[in-house]
């Protein structure tokens, strides 16, 4: 019996690390219009299934697990959400600033820590489970005033510049910043339209028009 629990136990620690390797840093905003509002990144859950973020730790480009900071010990991130950690906003505060284009259910965490200010000249973002496993990490540079750095689901590359109207990036009621918080495109969704486009040249393929 007990080596039967032994293996109950690593099986369900398989699939707590599977769980936990769907997730991805997906946006980062390091240097905000006018300076006006705090730097926020986004978390998004590409799995199929919810995760605890129970005792979850986050650091800069000082990747020190030792002195991180724990991001909630009472989040939950379901399939196919992303949940925003703003610096010492509020989440009314930061609803207000990104406005009518945020959605309504999305979780918005405030994080608050000495040495966890984004440098607008570049920095990094570092994520651990709660057994101190690496979940994520992205670097990035100079920010561009007022714009975030996004996530390409397709090439799976972390880096380009969001642009108003594209993956779901909009202007802030506030100044104008470009970004999309909470709304970063699901993979299921390009897969379903390569599927598509592929069927729909298989078609013509037997089917040449004349």
């Amino acid at each position: 019996m007990k080596h039967h629990h032994s293996s109950l136990l690593l099986i369900a620690s398989l699939v707590a690390t599977s769980a936990s390797a769907q997730l991805k840093i997906t946006e980062v905003e390091n240097s905000e219009a006018a300076g006006m509002h705090q730097d926020w990144w986004e978390l998004t859950n590409f799995g199929n299934e919810a995760v605890s973020l129970n005792g979850y730790k986050f650091d800069d480009s000082s990747a020190s697990l030792a002195s991180a900071t724990v991001l909630s010990n009472d989040l939950t991130i379901k399939p196919g959400e992303s949940i925003v950690f703003v610096e010492t906003m509020t989440p009314r505060e930061f609803r207000e600033w990104w406005g009518r284009g945020l959605s309504d259910s999305a979780q918005i965490v405030t994080y608050t820590g000495s040495g966890l200010g984004l440098s607008s000249g570049g920095d990094a973002v570092n994520v651990w489970d709660s057994k101190g496993v690496l979940v994520d990490s992205v670097k990035f540079g100079a920010g561009t005033p007022g714009v975030s750095f996004g996530y390409d689901v397709a090439t799976k590359v972390f880096g380009g510049l969001s642009a108003a109207g594209s993956g779901g990036a909009f202007s802030s009621a506030q100044l104008g910043d470009i970004g999309s918080p909470a709304a970063v495109p699901e993979p299921s969704t390009l897969c379903l339209l390569a599927v598509g486009l592929s069927w729909i040249a298989f078609k013509r393929s037997r089917n040449p028009q004349r």
